[in-house]
Protein backbone atom coordinates (compact mmCIF):
# COMPACT_ATOMS: atom_id res chain seq x y z
CA UNK A 1 0.00 0.00 0.00
CA UNK A 2 1.49 3.36 -1.06
CA UNK A 3 1.80 5.95 1.41
CA UNK A 4 -0.40 9.26 1.39
CA UNK A 5 2.46 11.01 -0.33
CA UNK A 6 2.76 8.36 -3.20
CA UNK A 7 -0.87 8.54 -3.89
CA UNK A 8 -0.97 12.74 -4.11
CA UNK A 9 2.79 12.72 -6.37
CA UNK A 10 3.07 14.19 -9.27
CA UNK A 11 -0.51 15.99 -9.17
CA UNK A 12 -1.67 19.81 -9.99
CA UNK A 13 -2.69 21.96 -7.75
CA UNK A 14 -6.23 21.20 -9.58
CA UNK A 15 -6.04 18.14 -9.66
CA UNK A 16 -4.38 17.73 -6.00
CA UNK A 17 -7.55 19.65 -4.65
CA UNK A 18 -10.15 17.63 -6.28
CA UNK A 19 -8.53 14.42 -5.22
CA UNK A 20 -8.44 15.80 -1.53
CA UNK A 21 -11.45 17.61 -1.18
CA UNK A 22 -13.70 16.08 1.27
CA UNK A 23 -16.98 17.45 0.07
CA UNK A 24 -19.38 16.76 -3.09
CA UNK A 25 -17.67 17.85 -6.33
CA UNK A 26 -18.95 18.66 -9.81
CA UNK A 27 -15.58 18.37 -11.36
CA UNK A 28 -14.97 19.47 -15.23
CA UNK A 29 -11.77 18.56 -16.76
CA UNK A 30 -11.47 19.13 -20.28
CA UNK A 31 -9.51 17.61 -22.84
CA UNK A 32 -6.53 16.17 -22.05
CA UNK A 33 -6.11 17.67 -18.56
CA UNK A 34 -5.51 14.04 -16.54
CA UNK A 35 -9.51 13.52 -15.73
CA UNK A 36 -8.74 9.31 -15.80
CA UNK A 37 -5.66 10.26 -13.47
CA UNK A 38 -7.60 12.32 -11.27
CA UNK A 39 -10.42 9.96 -10.95
CA UNK A 40 -8.34 7.26 -10.08
CA UNK A 41 -5.99 9.20 -7.33
CA UNK A 42 -9.08 10.12 -5.65
CA UNK A 43 -10.43 6.71 -5.51
CA UNK A 44 -6.92 5.26 -4.00
CA UNK A 45 -7.27 9.09 -1.98
CA UNK A 46 -10.56 7.78 -0.11
CA UNK A 47 -9.08 3.71 0.02
CA UNK A 48 -6.29 5.34 1.66
CA UNK A 49 -8.42 7.43 4.17
CA UNK A 50 -10.03 4.54 5.77
CA UNK A 51 -7.88 1.46 4.90
CA UNK A 52 -9.73 -0.49 7.50
CA UNK A 53 -13.06 0.07 6.63
CA UNK A 54 -15.40 -1.97 5.18
CA UNK A 55 -17.21 0.50 3.40
CA UNK A 56 -16.57 0.15 -0.34
CA UNK A 57 -15.49 3.18 -2.90
CA UNK A 58 -17.29 3.22 -5.80
CA UNK A 59 -16.30 4.01 -9.26
CA UNK A 60 -18.75 4.50 -12.16
CA UNK A 61 -17.59 4.29 -15.70
CA UNK A 62 -19.27 4.63 -19.05
CA UNK A 63 -17.54 1.80 -20.55
CA UNK A 64 -16.07 -1.75 -19.37
CA UNK A 65 -12.41 -0.53 -20.73
CA UNK A 66 -12.34 2.34 -18.34
CA UNK A 67 -12.99 0.47 -15.47
CA UNK A 68 -10.19 -1.54 -16.34
CA UNK A 69 -8.14 1.59 -16.85
CA UNK A 70 -8.65 2.42 -13.77
CA UNK A 71 -8.10 -0.64 -11.46
CA UNK A 72 -5.16 -1.35 -13.61
CA UNK A 73 -3.41 2.43 -12.47
CA UNK A 74 -4.59 1.58 -9.11
CA UNK A 75 -2.93 -2.30 -9.42
CA UNK A 76 0.29 -0.38 -10.43
CA UNK A 77 0.28 1.91 -7.34
CA UNK A 78 0.48 -0.79 -5.41
CA UNK A 79 -3.10 0.06 -3.76
CA UNK A 80 -4.96 -2.68 -2.03
CA UNK A 81 -8.55 -2.84 -3.63
CA UNK A 82 -10.69 -4.22 -0.52
CA UNK A 83 -12.39 -1.80 -0.67
CA UNK A 84 -12.97 -0.32 -3.83
CA UNK A 85 -14.91 -1.91 -6.76
CA UNK A 86 -15.17 0.10 -10.46
CA UNK A 87 -17.56 -0.62 -13.12
CA UNK A 88 -20.26 0.71 -15.15
CA UNK A 89 -23.88 1.50 -14.15
CA UNK A 90 -25.13 -1.73 -15.33
CA UNK A 91 -23.18 -3.69 -13.56
CA UNK A 92 -23.24 -1.65 -10.72
CA UNK A 93 -27.16 -2.19 -10.64
CA UNK A 94 -26.62 -5.98 -11.57
CA UNK A 95 -24.10 -6.27 -8.25
CA UNK A 96 -26.27 -3.97 -5.77
CA UNK A 97 -29.41 -4.23 -6.40
CA UNK A 98 -30.51 -6.90 -8.74
CA UNK A 99 -29.01 -9.83 -8.27
CA UNK A 100 -29.09 -9.82 -3.66
CA UNK A 101 -32.64 -8.81 -4.71
CA UNK A 102 -34.62 -10.08 -7.52
CA UNK A 103 -36.81 -11.64 -4.54
CA UNK A 104 -38.65 -8.42 -4.30
CA UNK A 105 -39.46 -8.01 -7.84
CA UNK A 106 -42.40 -9.66 -9.27
CA UNK A 107 -41.10 -9.89 -13.02
CA UNK A 108 -37.23 -10.93 -11.52
CA UNK A 109 -38.35 -13.17 -8.63
CA UNK A 110 -38.76 -16.46 -11.06
CA UNK A 111 -35.35 -16.05 -12.73
CA UNK A 112 -34.77 -13.51 -15.78
CA UNK A 113 -31.58 -14.12 -18.51
CA UNK A 114 -30.11 -11.03 -19.64
CA UNK A 115 -29.86 -10.41 -23.48
CA UNK A 116 -27.52 -8.31 -25.31
CA UNK A 117 -27.78 -5.78 -28.16
CA UNK A 118 -27.53 -8.26 -31.28
CA UNK A 119 -30.25 -10.03 -29.28
CA UNK A 120 -32.55 -7.02 -29.02
CA UNK A 121 -32.65 -5.93 -32.82
CA UNK A 122 -32.80 -9.14 -33.81
CA UNK A 123 -36.37 -9.43 -31.98
CA UNK A 124 -37.45 -6.04 -33.43
CA UNK A 125 -36.62 -6.92 -37.02
CA UNK A 126 -38.41 -10.35 -36.37
CA UNK A 127 -41.39 -8.50 -34.72
CA UNK A 128 -41.87 -5.94 -37.42
CA UNK A 129 -41.48 -8.52 -40.18
CA UNK A 130 -44.32 -10.43 -37.92
CA UNK A 131 -46.38 -7.22 -37.86
CA UNK A 132 -46.27 -6.48 -41.48
CA UNK A 133 -43.73 -3.21 -40.80
CA UNK A 134 -41.58 -2.41 -43.64
CA UNK A 135 -38.46 -1.58 -42.29
CA UNK A 136 -35.21 0.16 -44.07
CA UNK A 137 -31.95 -0.37 -43.41
CA UNK A 138 -31.47 2.45 -40.67
CA UNK A 139 -34.88 2.70 -39.40
CA UNK A 140 -35.34 1.87 -35.79
CA UNK A 141 -37.90 -1.10 -35.36
CA UNK A 142 -38.58 0.05 -31.70
CA UNK A 143 -40.52 3.28 -33.05
CA UNK A 144 -43.00 1.25 -33.49
CA UNK A 145 -45.71 0.41 -30.84
CA UNK A 146 -46.62 -2.92 -31.50
CA UNK A 147 -43.06 -4.00 -31.97
CA UNK A 148 -42.50 -2.38 -28.48
CA UNK A 149 -45.52 -4.36 -27.13
CA UNK A 150 -44.48 -8.06 -28.95
CA UNK A 151 -40.97 -7.10 -26.95
CA UNK A 152 -42.30 -6.61 -23.81
CA UNK A 153 -44.58 -9.45 -23.78
CA UNK A 154 -42.25 -11.87 -25.43
CA UNK A 155 -39.57 -10.91 -22.96
CA UNK A 156 -42.05 -11.57 -20.10
CA UNK A 157 -43.08 -14.45 -21.15
CA UNK A 158 -39.37 -15.73 -21.44
CA UNK A 159 -38.12 -14.39 -18.57
CA UNK A 160 -35.60 -12.26 -20.18
CA UNK A 161 -34.54 -8.58 -19.66
CA UNK A 162 -32.30 -6.27 -21.87
CA UNK A 163 -30.09 -3.26 -20.16
CA UNK A 164 -32.22 -0.68 -20.63
CA UNK A 165 -34.56 -2.69 -18.41
CA UNK A 166 -31.50 -3.60 -15.96
CA UNK A 167 -32.23 0.24 -15.04
CA UNK A 168 -35.42 0.61 -14.97
CA UNK A 169 -35.84 -2.53 -12.78
CA UNK A 170 -33.15 -1.29 -10.10
CA UNK A 171 -35.01 1.83 -9.88
CA UNK A 172 -38.02 0.11 -9.22
CA UNK A 173 -37.00 -1.89 -6.36
CA UNK A 174 -35.34 1.28 -4.98
CA UNK A 175 -38.50 3.02 -4.82
CA UNK A 176 -40.57 0.17 -3.69
CA UNK A 177 -38.39 -0.76 -0.81
CA UNK A 178 -36.38 1.73 0.38
CA UNK A 179 -34.60 -0.89 2.65
CA UNK A 180 -32.50 -1.88 -0.24
CA UNK A 181 -31.42 1.89 -0.89
CA UNK A 182 -30.80 1.81 2.94
CA UNK A 183 -28.60 -1.37 2.83
CA UNK A 184 -26.35 -0.62 0.04
CA UNK A 185 -26.01 3.36 1.50
CA UNK A 186 -24.42 1.96 4.44
CA UNK A 187 -21.79 -0.02 2.56
CA UNK A 188 -20.55 2.83 0.50
CA UNK A 189 -18.22 5.25 1.47
CA UNK A 190 -17.89 7.39 -2.17
CA UNK A 191 -19.21 7.45 -4.99
CA UNK A 192 -17.57 8.93 -8.12
CA UNK A 193 -18.66 8.78 -11.77
CA UNK A 194 -16.99 9.15 -14.98
CA UNK A 195 -18.42 11.01 -17.90
CA UNK A 196 -21.46 12.35 -16.06
CA UNK A 197 -22.25 14.30 -19.49
CA UNK A 198 -23.53 11.07 -20.79
CA UNK A 199 -25.50 10.10 -18.11
CA UNK A 200 -29.56 9.46 -18.30
CA UNK A 201 -31.88 10.40 -16.00
CA UNK A 202 -32.69 7.14 -14.73
CA UNK A 203 -29.13 6.39 -13.80
CA UNK A 204 -29.04 9.86 -11.99
CA UNK A 205 -32.06 9.09 -10.20
CA UNK A 206 -30.80 5.81 -9.47
CA UNK A 207 -27.74 7.39 -6.99
CA UNK A 208 -29.82 10.09 -5.83
CA UNK A 209 -32.02 7.59 -4.17
CA UNK A 210 -28.72 5.72 -2.82
CA UNK A 211 -27.16 8.97 -1.67
CA UNK A 212 -30.16 10.65 0.05
CA UNK A 213 -30.05 7.15 2.63
CA UNK A 214 -26.40 8.05 3.89
CA UNK A 215 -25.37 11.89 3.09
CA UNK A 216 -21.95 10.63 4.62
CA UNK A 217 -21.05 9.65 1.25
CA UNK A 218 -18.68 11.22 -0.68
CA UNK A 219 -20.02 11.52 -4.39
CA UNK A 220 -18.07 13.16 -7.18
CA UNK A 221 -19.37 13.55 -10.61
CA UNK A 222 -16.65 14.18 -13.76
CA UNK A 223 -16.78 15.02 -16.97
CA UNK A 224 -17.11 17.54 -19.99
CA UNK A 225 -20.33 19.15 -21.27
CA UNK A 226 -17.87 19.97 -24.42
CA UNK A 227 -18.08 16.12 -24.53
CA UNK A 228 -21.22 15.10 -24.73
CA UNK A 229 -21.57 12.83 -27.71
CA UNK A 230 -24.89 10.63 -26.15
CA UNK A 231 -27.48 13.08 -26.19
CA UNK A 232 -29.48 11.03 -28.35
CA UNK A 233 -29.21 7.69 -26.09
CA UNK A 234 -30.67 10.18 -23.21
CA UNK A 235 -27.16 11.29 -21.90
CA UNK A 236 -28.05 14.70 -19.95
CA UNK A 237 -24.77 17.08 -18.59
CA UNK A 238 -26.56 18.15 -14.97
CA UNK A 239 -25.53 21.62 -13.86
CA UNK A 240 -24.97 22.17 -10.01
CA UNK A 241 -28.05 23.41 -9.54
CA UNK A 242 -30.09 20.32 -10.87
CA UNK A 243 -27.65 17.81 -8.88
CA UNK A 244 -28.27 19.84 -6.01
CA UNK A 245 -31.69 19.17 -6.07
CA UNK A 246 -32.08 15.74 -6.81
CA UNK A 247 -29.02 14.19 -4.36
CA UNK A 248 -30.77 17.50 -1.52
CA UNK A 249 -27.11 18.41 -1.05
CA UNK A 250 -24.73 21.15 -2.23
CA UNK A 251 -22.04 20.03 -4.55
CA UNK A 252 -18.80 22.36 -5.15
CA UNK A 253 -17.81 23.41 -8.59
CA UNK A 254 -14.42 22.18 -9.99
CA UNK A 255 -12.40 22.44 -12.89
CA UNK A 256 -9.13 20.76 -14.44
CA UNK A 257 -8.13 23.81 -17.11
CA UNK A 258 -4.56 22.98 -17.65
CA UNK A 259 -4.33 20.41 -20.93
CA UNK A 260 -1.21 18.22 -21.00
CA UNK A 261 -1.84 16.46 -24.49
CA UNK A 262 -1.99 19.39 -27.26
CA UNK A 263 -0.47 22.96 -28.17
CA UNK A 264 -1.62 26.38 -27.25
CA UNK A 265 -2.55 26.83 -30.80
CA UNK A 266 -5.20 23.85 -30.49
CA UNK A 267 -6.27 24.84 -27.16
CA UNK A 268 -7.11 28.40 -28.91
CA UNK A 269 -8.54 26.57 -31.23
CA UNK A 270 -10.87 24.04 -29.46
CA UNK A 271 -12.22 26.80 -27.48
CA UNK A 272 -14.09 28.09 -30.15
CA UNK A 273 -16.39 25.18 -30.35
CA UNK A 274 -16.65 24.96 -26.52
CA UNK A 275 -20.59 24.86 -25.32
CA UNK A 276 -19.37 25.51 -21.96
CA UNK A 277 -16.31 27.81 -21.85
CA UNK A 278 -13.31 26.68 -18.79
CA UNK A 279 -10.35 28.52 -19.93
CA UNK A 280 -8.68 25.44 -20.71
CA UNK A 281 -4.77 26.24 -21.88
CA UNK A 282 -1.91 24.22 -22.19
CA UNK A 283 0.32 22.97 -19.77
CA UNK A 284 1.96 20.17 -22.26
CA UNK A 285 5.98 20.23 -22.91
CA UNK A 286 4.86 21.02 -27.03
CA UNK A 287 2.58 23.79 -25.78
CA UNK A 288 4.20 26.61 -27.66
CA UNK A 289 5.13 24.45 -30.96
CA UNK A 290 2.81 25.78 -33.99
CA UNK A 291 1.98 22.37 -35.32
CA UNK A 292 -0.19 22.17 -38.72
CA UNK A 293 -3.80 21.71 -38.04
CA UNK A 294 -5.90 19.97 -40.84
Amino acid sequence: MPDLSDVLKGLSLEQEVACTDPGNILLTACPGSGKTRTLTRRLAYQAFQKPFSQKLNIAITYTNRAAEEIMNRLTDMDVDLANIWTGTIHQFCMRFIIRPYAMYSNRLSKGYTIIDEFVKSEYGKRFAKELGINLNYYDNPFQYSDVVNKYEQTLTEKKEIDFEMILRFSDELLEHCPFICANIASTVNSILVDEFQDTNELQYTILARIFKKNKAISIMFVGDTNQAIYGSLGGVAKCKIELDSLFETTFQEMALTGCYRSTQRLVDLYSNFEVSKISAYSVAEIKNITGTIS
